[in-house]
């Protein structure tokens, strides 16, 4: 009865705006609490011209409400239309997803004529701890950002509850200060998650040519300063910022490389013929590099304090990917560690999501993600392991 009261009120709200652009989902949306689940296919028309505006563009809107537990999840979908083929919006148009993830802005070129439509396949939310029941997507044309416009259709947040898979958003507005007695402060701004648990930093010293790669902080508060001694020696140092929620998932760092000018400067070796093209570094070469990194991140993803991490962890998982796949291709046994049958079990199952997302976001995507070059290295390593049993 609620469902359907919600649904009725929507219907009430779109009549109303009989003239009006509409948008529509071409079916409801029923996620499970902590899910990340794609929408149907979101139709975007105009039913009157100029009632789609280049001045205000178009701005699909979520209850902008703190109790009001889901968000956009971030990603490039695909979009198609006459808006398009008539020039009104961009060919390559780009979402532009808010600060608080809330709202995601379409721009316009030219006003809209009646009849001009966009379908939006790939959008996204984002659910996490609490039922919502028969929302609507709200649409706003004005630019105030109050939706004009409600979907016919509902999205539910029910009370069934999935493992966490999803990271957090990036920490928000992360900068550093280097400060006069040589210490480096850092602060950041929480992301809008709603399950935000802690922050954790990493941080890599780099001294007389070596990397130490060790976890310096795992808090809630906003800013972290690093007095360490080490830092007083040291070439650079390199920090990655990210957020940890409630599930353990960490989410892409913020990294700052700063680079303090200590220590012996490394021996720079020229080479024999300076007209020669530097040679490109090997697959060998570069494992050799991350070894110890890897090794280090091990340590602390697996072995925090010394107390292994659940097996089925995927933070600690990837990290035994890495460490096992360069510790083979170099022939070294610097960590006695395996992959099991069942890890590998597990790496072939979550594979199709971790390829359908590279899918949608680097291969189909008009402008790839930035962690394009990492993902496509990650899904040849499982390959390796997968593909041999």
């Amino acid at each position: 009865m609620k469902k359907l009261s919600l649904l009725l009120f929507s219907l009430f709200l779109v009549v109303p705006q009989a003239l009006a652009a509409t948008v529509t989902t071409e079916a409801p949306t029923y996620l499970a609490k902590h899910q990340t689940k794609e929408l149907f296919p979101v139709v975007v028309t105009s039913t009157s011209d100029g009632d789609i505006r280049a001045e205000y563009g178009i701005n699909l809107v979520l209850e902008p409400d703190p109790e009001f537990w889901v968000l956009w999840d971030e990603r490039t979908p695909s979009v198609t239309g006459t808006a398009i083929n008539n020039g009104h919006v961009n060919l390559n148009v780009k979402m532009e997803y808010s600060a608080d993830k809330k709202r995601i802005h379409i721009p316009v070129m030219e006003n809209w004529a009646a009849g001009d439509y966009l379908i939006i396949n790939g959008l996204a939310l984002r659910a996490y701890s609490r039922s919502i029941s028969a929302r609507p997507i709200g649409m706003d044309l004005t630019g105030d950002l109050i939706p004009d416009i409600y979907d016919i259709n509902f999205f539910d947040i029910d009370e069934d509850t999935v493992s966490d898979k999803t990271p957090p958003y990036q920490v928000q507005n992360a900068s550093y200060t280097l400060n006069a007695n040589g210490s480096i402060t850092l602060s950041w701004v929480h992301p809008p998650d709603f399950d935000i648990d802690s922050v954790a930093i990493d941080r890599n010293i780099r001294k007389n040519g070596n990397d130490n790669l060790v976890n310096i902080f795992n808090g809630f508060q906003l800013t972290y300063t690093d007095s360490s001694a080490e830092l007083a020696d040291a070439t650079s140092v390199t920090y990655y910022i990210m957020a940890r929620d409630s599930g353990g998932n960490l989410g892409i760092p913020v990294e700052f490389t700063i680079s303090l000018g200590n220590g012996t400067p490394e021996e720079v070796i020229p080479p024999d013929n300076t007209d020669e093209e530097a040679v490109p570094e090997t697959e060998a070469d570069q494992l050799g590099r991350l070894l110890n990194y890897y090794k280090v991140r091990y340590s602390i993803k697996c072995m925090p304090g010394g107390v292994a991490r659940p097996a089925n962890d995927a933070n600690c998982l990837w990290s035994r990917i890495d460490l096992v796949y360069a510790q083979e291709k170099l022939g070294r046994t610097d960590v006695d560690i395996s992959l099991t049958d069942w890890d590998i079990s597990l790496m072939a199952k979550r594979l199709e999501f971790t390829e359908a997302r590279y899918q949608t976001n680097c291969t189909d995507a008009s402008e790839p993600a930035s962690y394009c070059a990492a993902l496509a290295k990650a899904i040849n390593r499982v390959h390796y392991f997968v593909d041999r049993q």
